[in-house]
């Protein structure tokens, strides 16, 4: 759901935004089919998380793809994002929990 709970982003192997008062797609994040196993919306931004390890960061109005963060050796199953936006948390069935800087994409703590 996003803040504003105007849209929901569902997830599988493509991730659709989805207007709930009409029910149309308004754009889809593409994981190119790897599987999305998570998302996670804040600050105009949407986390995809894969089953090969990488999590993607879009721009939710536009549907840019803005980094690839690609530590992880197994699946990312979610991601919180700082409060004002400049940082990730994402977690693994690497059995890790990485931090990762939104303006470098740099993982910055695991």
């Amino acid at each position: 759901m996003l803040p504003d709970g105007t849209a929901l982003v569902a997830s599988y192997f493509q991730a659709p935004l989805l207007d709930l008062t009409s029910g149309e797609v308004l754009r889809t994040y593409d994981s190119l089919n790897t599987g999305i196993t998570g998302v996670a919306a804040g600050g105009g931004l949407l986390m995809t998380a894969s089953q090969t390890g990488i999590a993607r960061v879009w721009d939710i109005e536009s549907g840019e793809e803005l980094l690839t963060l690609t530590n992880h050796t197994s699946s990312v199953y979610d991601g919180a994002f700082w409060p004002d936006g400049t940082g990730l948390a994402t977690i693994s069935a690497d059995g890790t929990l990485r931090l990762w800087d939104l303006t470098t994409g740099a993982e910055t703590r695991r």
